[in-house]
């Protein structure tokens, strides 16, 4: 989704987004072991950021180490038992944190669980859902779709509304996101979606322009949903771990959301095995 005016460096921020994404690409198609290690490095260390931040910004004393744990459960587990998996991931950090929690001296025991129950659910879901797209047999490319449509869905949007944006979308929440920026996704997500997607899946035209609809709306409101956490804290970005973008956590906002509704329209469309 647009952010006009965000003051960032657009060269550096082009150059480390480039740079992801090359990563992103070999990993998935010459070692998807060497993705799944990518993944997981890139939710463990969102889960680090948000946590240190909730902690700061809440005064709150949750374990970044259990945390991190837990997180991992979720993109491992999957490769060892399935789709599962998850729930054994979900019953696992329910009854870790309880007891980790119970024996905690600290004041803030309950939002401690409650934080730390939300931070590993969220980032958890996002990883053991991508794993599990990587683990059917056309893997590798549903999870380049999913990942592709997000990026440019994002950056297109973020175009349309520095050159057009005038109308704000949530003003509240985030004041530079704009409806003109939103049509900017959605038409770029589409676009891609009628020409690229062919080359990698097999999708009939209508499959394919839902993808790209979908995805450009959940794509922008899981944008807007961590604009809203970052709101809450008074925070620009969770870290300045990756120079241009933030931290890592704000680089997978989009792909948050969107892990879900890939999964659920792949599955439909091409089956869940």
């Amino acid at each position: 989704m647009a952010k006009i005016n965000t003051g960032r460096n657009l060269p550096l921020a082009i150059l480390v987004g480039v740079s992801l994404i090359s990563l992103v690409i070999l990993t998935l198609f010459i070692n998807k072991f060497a993705f799944t290690f990518l993944a997981w490095a890139a939710v463990v260390i969102a889960g680090y950021e948000i946590t240190n931040q909730l902690n700061i910004k809440l005064n709150l004393t949750i374990s970044k180490s259990i945390v991190m744990f837990l997180i991992s459960l979720f993109i491992f587990l999957p490769i060892l038992f399935g789709q599962i998996a998850i729930i054994y991931a979900i019953i696992s950090t329910i009854i870790l944190l309880m007891i980790f929690i119970s024996l905690s001296s600290k004041e803030n025991k309950k939002k401690d669980l409650k934080y730390s129950f939300f931070t590993v659910l969220y980032l958890g879901l996002f990883g053991s859902l991508a794993i599990l797209m990587l683990l059917t047999k056309d893997g590798a490319q549903r999870v380049f779709i999913f990942i592709a449509i997000t990026a440019i869905s994002d950056t297109g949007g973020y175009f349309a509304g520095i050159i057009f944006g005038k109308t704000k979308l949530a003003p509240k929440i985030s004041p530079n996101k704009s409806y003109e920026g939103l049509i900017g996704s959605i038409f770029f997500a589409i676009i891609f979606s009628f020409f690229v997607v062919p080359y990698f899946l097999d999708l009939s035209l209508i499959e394919n322009i839902i993808l790209g609809l979908v995805l450009a709306i959940t794509g922008t409101i899981g944008d807007l949903f961590e604009s809203y956490i970052k709101r809450k804290l008074s925070i620009k970005d969770f870290s300045t771990f990756l120079p241009g973008h933030g931290g890592m956590a704000d680089r997978i906002d989009s792909l948050a959301f969107n892990s879900l509704f890939s999964f659920l329209l792949f599955g439909l469309f091409l089956g869940f095995m």
